[in-house]
């Protein structure tokens, strides 16, 4: 109980939200790849979506930590698909939504 109350071992705030920004970064350069899996995007396009992606999954992971799981995943996808908006064509759009309809963790196959 002593170890637990002086707070040894456990992560500050500003720890965290490092972690949770790195996650967003793994999250981000994840569903580039899912998306450049299943079209042709230049390298350009593809280094201009990451850092959006991973912008979109930050502000949800650092500034909405104690929203429900749930409701964190449908942000973040929303978001990630308004971000490739930007970005991609329409045709291009589509393929990215059923890219975040698998969700954002890693699948059977992945790292």
């Amino acid at each position: 109980m002593d170890g637990f109350l002086s707070g040894a071992g456990w992560y500050r705030g500003s720890e965290v939200d490092r972690l949770s920004e790195k996650e967003a970064e793994i999250i981000a350069a994840r569903l580039v790849r899912r998306l450049r899996a299943r079209l042709p995007l230049s390298d350009d396009k593809a280094d201009a979506l990451r850092p959006a992606f991973a912008e979109v999954c930050r502000l949800e992971l650092v500034h909405h930590p104690w929203k429900p799981a749930k409701a964190r995943r449908d942000r973040i996808a929303r978001g990630i698909v308004e971000a490739g908006r930007q970005y991609l064509e329409e045709k291009q759009v589509a393929v990215l939504q059923q890219v975040v309809a698998a969700g954002h963790w890693p699948l059977r196959n992945e790292e």
